[in-house]
């Protein structure tokens, strides 16, 4: 599937009003986005809008109503709110994806649909086990407030990653779901690439000839020096 530049240019005129918030993940705060954004605008003395969605736990996407503004923040602004310490970038289409080549050593896996008497702590934990090992639990599966399902962070390798887990109990073997919180990957259109290479191979083609230009003329010089040698050595004799 490929998808013009005009079907998005409406984006992209948005994100240029964006900025990327950051925090460390072991930081408290960040949960209630409402207080966060109303703390913000205060801070920042903001006279436009400002708009806010969570793209990950602790990430999210700060939209600007005045561009301006946008540039104040990120050129002075205060960046410790509330115990979290902010760090701003503006976005960019790389944000939020991997690059390519680049490997992910912590997946969130969502068990959709975990039976309620499989709600067990040691349960999740063989569960991640098995999926190449069990990190962390999200603190709502622990807390049981979300039970659509059970979330849990697992170590990874780069391995496939199995799309159903096999649960047996006594006689009955349940078959679950597992959604993988995967990033996107970004890499460089291939036609991109060989045009990259052409240019690349033209480039070292023009350096080579100039070496080799160089290398011809010297050797030139060296045989006349030498025809010059041996004509005094004759003239001489």
């Amino acid at each position: 599937m490929e998808v013009g530049k005009e079907e998005i240019q409406n984006n992209l005129r948005k994100l240029e009003h964006c900025i990327i918030g950051s925090w460390d993940p072991s930081s408290e705060g960040g949960e209630d986005l409402e207080t966060l954004g109303r703390s913000l605008a205060k801070i920042w003395g903001l006279k436009g809008n400002l708009g806010m969605a969570r793209l990950e736990e602790n990430k999210i996407l700060l939209e600007f109503g005045l561009m301006e503004e946008a540039n104040r923040v990120m050129s002075c602004g205060k960046r410790s709110i509330g115990g979290i310490n902010l760090g701003l970038e503006r976005w960019n289409p790389r944000v939020g994806c991997l690059e390519e080549g680049e490997i992910t050593k912590e997946i969130w896996v969502r068990i959709v649909g975990l039976p309620l008497s499989l709600w067990n702590p040691n349960i999740l934990r063989r569960v991640g086990e098995e999926c190449g090992g069990f990190i962390a639990m999200d603190p709502r599966t622990e807390k049981l407030q979300e039970l659509q399902w059970a979330r849990i962070l697992i170590r990874t390798e780069g391995e496939d990653l199995p799309r159903v887990m096999e649960i047996a109990v006594e006689e009955k073997v349940y078959t679950l779901a597992l959604w993988w919180e995967l990033k996107p990957a970004l890499r460089k259109d291939q036609e991109n690439r060989r045009e990259e290479h052409e240019r690349t191979r033209e480039r070292l083609g023009v350096m080579g000839g100039h070496a080799l230009a160089r290398r011809v003329e010297k050797e030139r010089v060296n045989a006349r020096r030498e025809e010059l040698f041996l004509s005094e050595e004759r003239d001489g004799g």
